[in-house]
């Protein structure tokens, strides 16, 4: 299924949607989400993480119990749920498994939203039966795009100031950090566009790459992080590096370049508020 999905292009086009129409997804739609839920390929992850999924209407038994999103998102018509564990390569494999979800969604027509500190993460977990009873960091909402923006989408995306992003010289370095004299190749130069069009709970930006001078490697840190809080139960940027290296993997695939990832610390020299992922390394 994925060769059929132009994922730059679902990453182009990609933005957080908080007002949907109130049409439910049709069914045609939703039997095409299943399947790729189904399909095991699509929940393959970086370090072979068990990720599961499952797609569930917004209104699970009742009125009373409706997935609460504190009115940040309207009209959402389902949500999609996910588990794992709650350490840092399963985050880091959620945040991935997931971003290639949303941009298959993108290829649909459909609008998602990531919610990672904004849901009734109790009444999910006491609501939906799920195979595999484990920890939610975070859901999707889902629904066909409306047009207009309401008001509380409009103070979050200005609070959060949603269209902004962090310079490439803030988040791309050649061979050290602080390193801003780089000329990366064609290549990797277009993965780290693409990385910068990633989403990041409250648009955090955290990643940090450096790209090796033989552009044979690219190590994945996170820095600046806005850690463990009431409304994030876990660190939320090892969802966003996730997310981000699915960014990077889609252009790599496009281009036919083969890599895998490693935790192979280069032991670097970095600050407190900084922290090694792992190493992408082309082979």
């Amino acid at each position: 299924m994925n060769e059929e999905i132009d994922f730059l292009k679902a990453i182009e086009d990609r933005k957080s949607i908080r007002n949907y129409l109130p049409d439910k997804i049709v069914g045609e739609d939703i039997d095409l989400i299943q399947a790729y839920l189904d399909d095991e390929k699509n929940l393959i992850a970086p370090f072979g993480s068990n990720i599961h999924l499952k797609i569930i209407p917004n209104n699970i038994s009742s009125e009373s119990e409706k997935i609460g999103t504190y009115g940040m998102v309207k009209n959402t018509q389902n949500f999609l749920v996910g588990t794992c564990e709650n350490n840092l390569k399963n985050l880091f494999d959620f945040g991935y498994v997931m971003e290639k979800l949303v941009l298959y969604l993108v290829s649909l027509g459909i609008g998602s939203c990531w919610l990672g500190g904004t849901f009734e993460r109790k009444k999910i977990q006491k609501s939906i039966l799920l195979k595999h009873n484990g920890f939610i960091p975070a859901i999707l909402s889902l629904g066909y795009p409306a047009e207009k923006l309401h008001l509380k989408e409009k103070i979050v995306r200005n609070v959060i100031r949603a269209n902004k992003r962090k310079s490439k010289d803030e988040l791309f370095f050649l061979n050290y950090f602080e390193n801003k004299n780089h000329h990366f190749n064609n290549e990797i130069e277009k993965a780290l566009d693409y990385v910068q069009l990633a989403p990041s709970a409250k648009n955090a930006q955290p990643w940090r790459l450096i790209v090796e001078d033989d552009f044979s490697k690219v190590h994945f840190y996170i820095s600046n992080s806005i850690g463990e809080t009431k409304d994030f139960p876990y660190d939320p940027a090892l969802i966003d590096i996730g997310i981000a290296y699915s960014h990077f993997d889609c252009v790599m695939q496009s281009l036919g370049i083969s890599g895998k990832l490693l935790q192979n610390d280069p032991l670097l020299k970095i600050n407190a508020e900084t922290n090694y992922i792992a190493t992408w390394i082309k082979e």
